[in-house]
Parts: C-alpha cells; structure tokens; sequence
C-alpha cells in the first residue's frame, strides 16, 4: 500500500529522512491550508501545523511543503508516527500525552521555476489531491499552551529545511 504525504518539517531534508530510515519518494512542492508554530523537542525547534478553522489571523493561512510518496506504508506507519511523537498506531486511539495527530486534508501540488517565483506566489498550482499530514494535538496541555503563545508563531514555512530542500532538489530537477 502507498501512501502520499504531506511534509512540512525537518523531514523534508534527506539527512533527516536517512536518519528515520523510511524510503520517501519526491513527487512536487505543495502547500496546505493551516498555520504554523513551533516547540521544543529537547534541544531542537520543531515546527508544528496547525490545521485550518482551529483559529484565525494568527500566522499565514498557507503552508509550504512538499508532497511524498511511501510506499509500504504499513510497515513503515509505526517509524512515521514514532517520529511525530504519536502512539496511535499502537494503541488505536489518540493520547492525552501524543504530540502530533495523523490529519487527512488536501494539498494543492505547486510548481515554480526559481526562488524569486516562489516569493512573488507566481506559481502553478494543480487539482488539490487528498494526502496524509501530522497536526497539532491539542489535548496535550503543552501544545495547547505552545500554540497560543505569540512568540511561537511561523511564517508559513519552515525556511532553513525548506531552502535545504530546494537546493537539494535543484541538483536532481534542474530548478534555476
């Protein structure tokens, strides 16, 4: 079974994808209707959507990402959601104490030619197909907490591991 997801995050860049050890497959740049935030998971920053209608004229409405392809994906669900730091797939339900949430929406696949393009939102967008993402949990008192906080707020991308991306797939597509 394949399954199309949605990433936003550190994910997105091929060191990470290595260290989680599953086999994503690139398909397109995309985007998302939702905001972003961030928290701390440990030492590191980790940014977080939050899914669309939760709240209003906080952040940007739109997330940029980019559209994956995992095959295998049952046997590969239990190293993504360990990832996003949620135990359903284990348990079946969601906990209090998850994280991130598996969230079911749609992406719009966007296609631009240079960086500038990009910026600009002089890009084509394609049919928005249905695809798996992981949202905030706002059982979690911590995240609840986080997302409100106005210093936790993001532009809606993650910049550094989203030009991390561009550039590593600029060697492979031939984006100028």
């Amino acid at each position: 079974m394949t399954q199309l997801i949605f990433l936003y995050d550190k994910l997105m860049t091929a060191r990470e994808q290595q260290f989680v050890g599953i086999p994503f497959e690139f398909l397109s740049f995309a985007q998302v209707n939702g905001n972003l935030f961030w928290w701390n998971d440990g030492k590191q920053r980790r940014s977080c959507l939050v899914q669309e209608g939760i709240y209003k004229n906080r952040t940007s409405q739109v997330v940029y990402g980019s559209l994956w392809k995992v095959k295998e994906f049952r046997w590969q669900k239990n190293k993504l959601y360990s990832y996003y730091n949620n135990m359903s797939c284990y348990t079946g339900n969601t906990c209090p104490d998850d994280m991130m949430l598996p969230v079911y929406t749609t992406a719009v696949p966007i296609k631009f030619t240079s960086l500038s393009n990009l910026t600009k939102q002089h890009y084509e967008r394609s049919t928005p197909i249905p695809i798996l993402t992981f949202g905030v949990n706002l059982l979690n008192k911590d995240m609840k907490r986080w997302h409100r906080a106005r210093y936790h707020k993001m532009p809606g991308v993650d910049k550094q591991n989203f030009l991390t991306l561009i550039n590593e797939r600029r060697n492979n597509n031939g984006l100028e």
